[in-house]
């Protein structure tokens, strides 16, 4: 249903002069698990990760939790998002901001009236997942590390406090904290074979989970 609908909004919206040319080369749907997690996080993780040398936009409306849930923190990790937006509306049942036709898309009006609808998110992305695997390198090493090798690590003495999730303090020892282990089992989940774009195609295809319009 998703996959017709943005054909037939492609269609209409008359960019097929652009398709495969200088603007848009490709328009790429990737099917997921909606209600899992782990399947959400592992593909959108991998894409972000194949992609984190392009501009990526990420779009929040709508969408079940565990899709959108999955999208803030493949970001986090990869630190590939330049943005987070969402257009706002109340209809759920819509796949195109409520109270809009198709047929007006051309008008200044309904331009105008998605933008005043757009709020973009202001995250700031801590590439938290290459910093968590300088650290896990460590640690694979030996258990406990000292404080001032993790705060080189880390970028600073400032940057401690953003860790005390993932990391157990005591006085100059660091180790390991719950949520580390967590985190870095998700981590694991991202293929980091599918470094580019035209692996990605090829992970993508042979996965059985690649659209395009």
């Amino acid at each position: 249903m998703v996959g017709s609908y943005l054909s037939d909004l492609w269609k209409k919206l008359r960019f097929q002069p652009f398709y495969d040319g200088e603007w848009v080369k490709g328009i790429y749907l990737v099917k997921v698990r909606h209600d899992n997690f782990d399947d959400c996080f592992q593909k959108i993780g991998t894409t972000f990760y194949a992609l984190r040398d392009k501009e990526i936009w990420v779009n929040l409306t709508g969408g079940t939790n565990q899709i959108n849930f999955a999208l803030l923190l493949g970001g986090c990790f990869t630190a590939t998002a330049a943005s987070y937006y969402y257009v706002f509306q109340q209809d759920t049942s819509l796949l195109h901001p409520e109270g809009l036709e198709l047929r007006e898309i051309e008008e200044k009006r309904t331009v105008d009236e998605i933008l005043r609808r757009w709020n973009e998110l202001p995250l700031f992305q801590l590439q938290i997942g290459e910093t968590l695997m300088k650290l896990q390198e460590r640690f694979a090493e030996r258990e406990i590390l000292n404080r001032s090798e993790v705060v080189k690590i880390l970028g600073g003495e400032e940057m401690l406090p953003k860790f005390r999730r993932f990391l157990s303090f005591e006085e100059d020892k660091v180790r390991r904290g719950i949520l580390f282990e967590k985190v870095v089992s998700l981590m694991d989940k991202i293929d980091r074979k599918v470094d580019n774009f035209s692996k990605w195609l090829d992970w993508a295809k042979g996965e059985g989970i690649l659209s395009e319009l």
